[in-house]
């Protein structure tokens, strides 16, 4: 997806099987193709839940005002993910970050899904926050557990953002997992509320972004 090879810039993350899941995203018009994608699997608009079994996340290219071929893209990669991980096109999320107005092509997805997926690995956190970077100067990437009702949950997330800043969002790609035996419709609800306390309460220079994406699986 980049100029330099030696830049890591595609991220997969992945289930064993459809769980579920729930998304917060941008509420710009001219939002980018894989937040539309994104609201199509989930059944929303500014935000949604559902089952998914992954996510896919490029940087280097935001597939963002790439009209109709765009969209045809987002959606063609999730139908690779799909394929290798076994499940259906609107169980795999995509999301993009990086350069706005250039067209992305499959042959990047083609490539990479196949070979994200071998390298998928309990100990992959770190390469996976350090792909999703853009001008990012420092990697984001959390973990912690704690006890509900006698039980030990644990969750952790990474996100990237910087540059365009404003209430809804904050240009934020965040991308979080856990282990809480929790249904959907129930996720969505604390996701809303939790963007809602977090990223829609920064401001820096008063623009929203086309990508902006929250999800949990």
């Amino acid at each position: 997806f980049r100029k330099n090879p030696e830049r890591l810039d595609f991220a997969m993350v992945a289930a064993e099987a459809p769980v579920a899941a729930a998304g917060v995203f941008t509420t710009n018009r001219f939002c980018a193709a894989p937040v539309q994608v994104c609201r199509e699997h989930l059944g929303g608009r500014d935000c949604g839940y559902g089952q998914v079994q992954g996510v896919i996340i490029n940087s280097g290219n935001a597939n963002a005002a790439t009209g109709e071929p765009g969209l045809a893209l987002a959606r063609e990669s999730c139908e690779i993910a799909s394929q290798i991980m076994g499940c259906t096109p609107e169980q795999v999320l995509v999301s993009s970050t990086g350069v706005i107005g250039q067209q992305l092509g499959i042959e990047c997805f083609e490539t990479g899904i196949p070979a994200v997926y071998d390298e998928l690995s309990e100990q992959g956190g770190a390469n996976a926050a350090r792909a999703i970077m853009t001008t990012d100067t420092r990697l984001k990437q959390i973990a912690a557990e704690t006890v509900i009702d006698g039980v030990k949950v644990k969750i952790g997330g990474m996100s990237k953002g910087s540059g365009m800043i404003q209430p809804k969002m904050a240009t934020m790609l965040c991308f979080v997992t856990t282990d809480v035996n929790i249904t959907s419709g129930v996720l969505q609800i604390l996701l809303k509320r939790v963007a809602d306390r977090t990223f829609n309460m920064i401001s820096v220079d008063g623009d929203t972004s086309t990508n902006d994406t929250f999800s949990i699986m």
